[in-house]
């Protein structure tokens, strides 16, 4: 090919450029189709752990660990600012689908249990604390909702979200819940411990 070609003049495909494309599109082909079987993998165990079956039960009654966090109007929100009451900790992001299919159980579950003593609290792992407050003004959330740290999910081993913990009364994890669930599913959880 010659160098000084018009760049914007458009080159048509000689026969020596389909020959070499015939060469490389099957593995072209192959590598996308594995790279798609890789990803439909990861789908398939995320969503296998994500249904109720695999609910996760880990550090049962072992009390909750400490924090301390900035809430979406500025202010310090400790865990311990919910002593006595039943908590559900939800680890959640605007840009986690399953956490915004999620939300509007848990907008309910606040709706509908807060007065027997269950306070949900959600923990945005969002990089920016606008997108939090937009969605919040969006879905009419009036439970807390802090913003999380890494550090925060670390020590709670946070993996995948949602993660929520259940917390009873005295402070103590009574569940670890990987991955959305049901109103049904989630307040059948909830109200042994109200």
């Amino acid at each position: 090919m010659p160098d000084d070609l018009d760049p914007g003049v458009e080159e048509r495909p000689t026969l020596r450029h389909l020959v070499s494309m015939s060469k490389t599109l099957p593995t072209l082909l192959v590598s996308c189709g594995l790279g798609l079987l890789v990803i439909a993998g990861v789908g398939l165990l995320i969503q296998r752990e994500s249904t109720p079956q695999a609910l996760a039960v880990s550090g049962k009654n072992q009390s909750a660990p400490a924090w301390s966090l900035t809430a979406l109007d500025g202010k310090n929100v400790s865990l311990s600012d919910f002593k006595g009451r039943v908590v559900l900790m939800n680890f959640w992001a605007t840009w986690c689908p399953p956490c915004r299919e999620e939300m509007p159980q848990l907008i309910a579950l606040q709706k509908d249990l807060g007065k027997a003593g269950l306070t949900v609290v959600g923990i945005s792992m969002d990089q920016e604390k606008e997108a939090a407050s937009a969605y919040v003004t969006e879905t009419g959330i009036e439970f807390p909702i802090v913003m999380g740290t890494e550090s925060v999910a670390r020590v709670h081993g946070v993996s995948i979200l949602p993660t929520s913990f259940l917390i009873d009364r005295e402070g103590r994890i009574a569940q670890t819940i990987l991955g959305p669930r049901t109103y049904t599913q989630l307040a059948d959880l909830i109200k042994p411990l109200l």
